[in-house]
């Protein structure tokens, strides 16, 4: 494949088609892996199981991280995608279950799709372990002992209600869900979770870089809430955090959580060569894209195309299916809107290597393994230096070098980098910024905790005092009510989480076809009057409605 992917770009170099539009192509050679020593070492079932999966050593940042939790600390690793960080919060769970031991998990990622990824690898781990678990519909009881512990289980929005009320009947060892759920169907109800939070060891926050800005202070206030009911139910949880490069990765992870962390910063993984690509198009740079894109999968490479908007996602996938019908029924478009079977069914296509390439929104940005990809081509510099390299990791895994093109628009932005093509790859990464203080956000959270367990001057001190004038001020309002016996402080709210949204965008509207009433998709509240107005023209998956 190296040879492969150098023959390639040289191709473009030369071509008559592709050349003038080429301004620039760099090369990031590899680098070697360097491998950590674990002390002691995993179980010997644990080895079998990595393994299988052809893992005979762990990299360094591994060991580092795994160590950093076996001294009790909090760890956060920023090591590039494809650099193994999940095993980090993987093994210690099923280390955990070799033993017998009693300690739960709760996993949350910020996409649903991403943390069924996540279930489908941790239960291969424990099959190949010799793990032989219980599932939650098997009917085990939670009092039956750690050794008839169900391993896992998604809870989130698209969990039917039986599968819920399983899940609460046999609380399985590791629980997948995201902050949403965890805000409205956990936090709202948690006494019903009592015996998982009791045992509750370690918190699994991923991607950890998307909970910056407006959705970051909502989840660092779900955060709060969670740690102080886990400490009602008396249990103290460790975070293991992982995220994309950021600048300052620590310092934000430490404002987002309200405690410090181990970070793992240095990568032991190795870096297959890489082929970065500037592209100026001599007309539109949607028809370069699919140039592009039909060339790359002429030569065998499974590409992925990352667009900027979900109609220019929709647009390029109408135009490939018009131009190369043959190599479109290999393609698939990928965006959020989608119904989670059509997501479901385009990740584990590409996975398995039915489906070739892929055109996405940021949808496809994080960590869902999609199997080995070759080829990026972004349409349009992506906004940022980190969500740049998050795209191009996205391809070159399993050893294989990779092509990253971007075809720049005609913004700004864009063409700076066509004058100064070092930056896209020596720029530092961005500073990630949240506000754990923003006073509209802590006022409706402080309410649903008050709703949850009444807020303690001397247990809750810490929490209180650095929200005193907020809570000072729902005091007064009437919002929050303070007992002059016990000094607790409550509120009459019932259910105040219903009100309160983690991501401000409105909440999802389904889109419906007419007159069948079949659903297509949907659409958040923030685009449903521009893009599902009466006489608009709805694109889904290459279809127009």
């Amino acid at each position: 494949m190296v040879d492969q992917v150098s023959n390639i770009v040289e191709g473009l170099e030369a071509s008559s088609r592709f050349a003038p539009q080429l301004v620039e192509t760099i090369y990031l050679p590899p680098t070697p892996e360097r491998f950590g020593v674990l002390e002691p070492p995993l179980p010997e079932e644990l080895g079998r199981s990595l393994a299988a999966v052809g893992v005979s050593r762990l990299w360094t940042h591994q060991a580092d991280g795994l160590t950093a939790l076996r001294r009790g600390e909090n760890v956060l690793i920023t090591t590039p995608t494809a650099s193994g960080k999940s095993l980090v919060f993987q093994l210690p769970v099923l280390e955990e279950a070799l033993a017998g031991g009693p300690g739960r998990a709760l996993f949350l990622y910020p996409l649903k799709a991403l943390g069924r990824d996540q279930l489908g690898k941790l239960e291969m781990m424990a099959s190949t372990a010799g793990l032989q678990l219980p599932s939650v519909s098997d009917g085990a009881i939670v009092d039956a002992g750690p050794a008839k512990m169900p391993l896992a289980a998604v809870y989130d929005g698209d969990t039917d209600p039986k599968q819920r009320a399983e899940i609460k009947e046999t609380f399985p060892r590791v629980v997948i869900s995201n902050p949403d759920m965890l805000h409205l169907g956990i936090l709202a109800s948690w006494r019903g979770w009592s015996p998982f939070l009791r045992d509750l060891k370690w918190i699994v926050l991923d991607e950890l870089h998307t909970y910056r800005g407006i959705f970051g202070s909502h989840f660092h206030h779900v955060l709060q809430r969670l740690v102080r009911l886990c400490r009602t139910e008396g249990s103290e949880p460790r975070l293991i955090a992982s995220s994309a490069t950021a600048a300052n990765a620590g310092e934000f992870a430490g404002s987002l959580a309200g405690r410090g962390f181990h970070w793992v910063r240095d990568s032991g993984s190795p870096q297959q060569g890489r082929h970065f690509l500037l592209f100026r198009a001599a007309t539109s740079p949607y028809t370069l894209s699919l140039d592009l894109l039909i060339e790359f999968l002429k030569k065998g490479l499974k590409t992925i195309v990352f667009t900027k908007a979900r109609r220019i996602t929709e647009l390029l996938y109408s135009w490939l299916r018009q131009q190369e019908p043959t190599l479109a029924a290999k393609v698939a478009s990928y965006r959020s809107g989608f119904l989670p079977g059509e997501r479901r069914k385009i990740e584990r296509d590409l996975f398995d290597g039915r489906l070739n390439g892929v055109i996405s929104t940021s949808a496809l940005e994080m960590g869902i393994d999609v199997g080995g990809l070759d080829a990026c081509i972004l349409v349009g510099f992506p906004g940022s230096v980190m969500a740049t390299w998050q795209r191009s990791g996205r391809v070159g895994r399993s050893g294989r070098e990779s092509i990253t093109a971007m075809v720049a628009l005609p913004d700004a932005l864009d063409q700076y980098l066509l004058q100064h093509p070092l930056e896209l790859i020596e720029r530092p990464y961005e500073r990630l910024i949240v506000d754990p203080s923003n006073e509209p956000v802590s006022q409706a959270h402080l309410v649903c905790a008050a709703s949850e367990l009444s807020l303690h001057r001397d247990r809750d001190a810490a929490y209180l005092e650095a929200h005193a004038p907020v809570v000072g001020d729902l005091l007064r309002r009437g919002s929050l009510i303070e007992s002059a016996e016990t000094g607790e402080i409550g509120t009459r709210r019932k259910r105040p989480q219903r009100e309160v949204g983690l991501r401000g965008a409105g909440e999802s509207t389904a889109i419906l076809e007419s007159p069948s009433g079949r659903l297509i998709g949907t659409v958040d509240g923030a685009r449903v009057l521009r893009e599902c107005h009466p006489g608009a023209v709805y694109l889904h998956a290459g279809q127009q409605f």
